[in-house]
């Protein structure tokens, strides 16, 4: 029995180091930083200015093209242009876009993944969140985009998909498209088909190819019958 007693401290000292490794393990997984984030991040603001004005650029360009009958149209975006917008244009001009526990989003885009990242301040408090996805245009129904769901993370630890889930299903929604959930390998797989509107300038556009690249996104298309 005595050596029972002197054995219970070996044990409960043991099971404290065996929680402090777990616990320390799970904060060093949440507190984990993307390395592409961190790239990001540091980025001068003159930088991110200039790439902001570029896509800015690039998008007033797309959108004449796109009320253009019968035009064929494409458009290239890289990643550090995506970052100088998000950087300067989204806090500048669309401050509301995000909830204000999420702010600094940051893209990287590699071929066939594009990933998001930002921080979030929680009731825990802070982590970056980052979700990778993969878009394709898939063969049926016509005139539809597929996001693919990969990984959602909190630092490196994985997360459940439920909330962004919600989120596209619900801004789906509020842009009157229409949403369709299937499966790939065990990945939801988000169908997003643009219901026809007569009264909308754009509504003849069609996308034929999307890819994404290393460091950049190419889109092409076209509105009416030209291809």
């Amino acid at each position: 029995m005595a050596r029972r007693r002197r054995l219970l401290p070996f044990v409960l000292l043991g099971l404290a180091l065996v929680l402090a490794a777990g616990g320390a393990t799970v904060y060093w997984a949440v507190h984990r930083v993307p390395e592409f984030y961190v790239r990001a991040l540091a980025h001068r603001p003159a930088e991110e200015r200039q790439a902001s004005e570029a896509v800015v650029r690039k998008t007033t360009a797309l959108a004449s093209d796109l009320r253009k009958k019968s035009h064929s149209w494409q458009a290239v975006f890289t990643a550090d242009q995506i970052n100088g917008w998000l950087a300067v244009d989204l806090p500048e001009n669309h401050p509301h876009v995000l909830p204000p526990s999420i702010h600094d989003p940051r893209v990287d885009i590699q071929p066939r993944l594009f990933t998001v990242a930002a921080k979030y301040d929680g009731a825990l408090g802070s982590t970056v969140l980052s979700l990778e996805i993969d878009l394709f245009l898939p063969a049926d129904p016509p005139d539809t985009i597929a996001i693919r769901i990969k990984k959602l993370r909190a630092g490196s630890l994985p997360i459940g998909m439920n909330k962004i889930i919600d989120a596209v299903a619900r801004a789906a929604k509020e842009s009157d498209w229409i949403l369709q959930w299937r499966q790939l390998n065990g990945d939801p797989v988000a169908y997003l088909t643009r219901p026809p509107d007569p009264d909308d300038p754009t509504a003849s556009m069609h996308i034929d190819k999307i890819e994404l690249r290393a460091g950049e996104v190419f889109l092409s298309g076209h509105t009416g019958d030209a291809k």
